[in-house]
């Protein structure tokens, strides 16, 4: 199938265009592309070590059901006997900050930051990408670590992530069941998921903005 002409109206053949959001989905082709250069240059890279009984270890097998593998690599430990899965992750500093508060907690600043790994999907290659949510520990004696994926907490202080290729953002919510972790896919159809596509989608540019600030200063 051929498409190289401009839409320039929306006469005769072009009708069917009329109910398409084309320059949203322009848009987030866009920012795609933006992620995937900018998750490319982390602040810091770690290799995690999983253990099966891990969240996020439940996380891998869910994605893998779902068709998105993260790369990882499994070694030896003779000690032990047994293999296990390490994942490279990598790291960015919080791009915002939010006071929250509700009955039982007054006025706490919770962090957003950003975990990422290499994944693929089918036969394309990307990032996942994880939002992460930390308390702001600066106040306290110990010197504040944001720069980690060991914390994560699938369901909890990770509810939502993408992953991103060339072709856009397919955006995930992560479920704590109790016994291991569950994953929804958000589907633009759905009312309510289409204004978490829109948040996310306004998260993801925050981070950006944040990064090409940074890069700058």
């Amino acid at each position: 199938m051929q498409c190289t002409n401009i839409i320039l109206g929306m006469n005769g053949e072009q009708q069917i265009f009329r109910d398409h959001d084309v320059p949203h989905i322009v848009g987030e082709l866009s920012l795609a592309s933006k992620a995937l250069d900018i998750l490319r240059n982390p602040n810091e890279e770690k290799v995690l070590s999983i253990s099966n009984d891990s969240s996020f270890h439940s996380a891998i097998e869910a994605l893998d059901k779902k068709g998105i593998r993260i790369s990882r690599r499994y070694d030896y430990d003779p000690k032990s006997g047994k293999y296990t899965c390490n994942i490279r992750t990598l790291l960015f500093l919080p791009h915002e900050t939010c006071e929250y508060s509700d009955d039982n907690i007054k006025g706490v600043e919770v962090l957003t930051s950003v975990v990422a790994a290499e994944a693929k999907c089918d036969t394309s290659s990307g990032m996942l990408l994880l939002f992460k949510l930390s308390p702001n520990t600066e106040h306290m004696r110990d010197e504040p670590s944001y720069l980690t994926a060991e914390d994560l907490v699938f369901g909890h202080n990770c509810l939502y992530g993408g992953f991103i290729n060339e072709k856009g953002v397919q955006w995930m919510r992560f479920f704590d069941s109790g016994k291991r972790v569950a994953i929804t896919e958000i589907a633009e159809h759905i009312r309510k998921d289409k204004e978490d596509k829109e948040d996310l989608n306004l998260d993801l540019a925050k981070f950006l903005n944040s990064r090409t600030d940074e890069a700058e200063s």
